[in-house]
């Protein structure tokens, strides 16, 4: 099985979705509306083995670093729009 990262932009999204049934909330125009409203970025995680697919819309978000804190990195969540 191969998994990979893919933008909404991907031609990789689309043909995923051509080629399978599927409801709105897969759509990548949905996946970007979400992320803007949630101050995220929108991305999917594509998994492929022979002919099967696996297509999992995702949204990443930044989280502010509390006081007291590690003021070093930068932190992060993901959701499902």
């Amino acid at each position: 099985m191969k998994g990979i990262f893919v933008t909404p932009d991907s031609p990789s999204w689309s043909a995923v979705l051509a080629d399978s049934v599927h409801d709105f909330y897969h759509l990548p125009e949905y996946a970007r509306l979400c992320a803007r409203q949630e101050g995220g970025v929108a991305f999917a995680f594509l998994a492929k083995e022979n002919d099967n697919r696996f297509l999992l819309p995702l949204i990443l978000r930044s989280i502010p670093i509390t006081p007291g804190g590690d003021k070093g990195g930068q932190y992060c969540d993901v959701t499902c729009p």
